[in-house]
């Protein structure tokens, strides 16, 4: 696996914080061979698809999209190289 993007909230179902652990990654790490870019939501887990919460997950994968877009953009032919 290349570069994974880990998107986590900073608390679980029932109002618990889940703080950050040595493993803040949960062990993506050890499997993403360009690093693993985390975005932190703050709210509970379950909630993250409900308002105001899930605009900020939205707009965190647009600018993951973009970001993608313009990598892609500066390869000549729009190709990445094999690793």
């Amino acid at each position: 696996v290349g570069k994974v993007t880990l998107f986590k909230t900073t608390m679980r179902s029932h109002g618990r914080v889940t703080g950050y652990s040595p493993h803040a990654d949960l062990g993506w790490g050890k499997v993403a061979e360009q690093g693993v870019e985390t975005h932190v939501i703050n709210c509970a887990h379950i909630d993250v698809v409900k308002e105001p919460f899930v605009q900020q997950l939205s707009q965190h994968i647009q600018n993951c999209v973009d970001q993608i877009h313009n990598e892609l953009a500066a390869v000549p032919n729009g190709r990445f190289a094999k690793v």
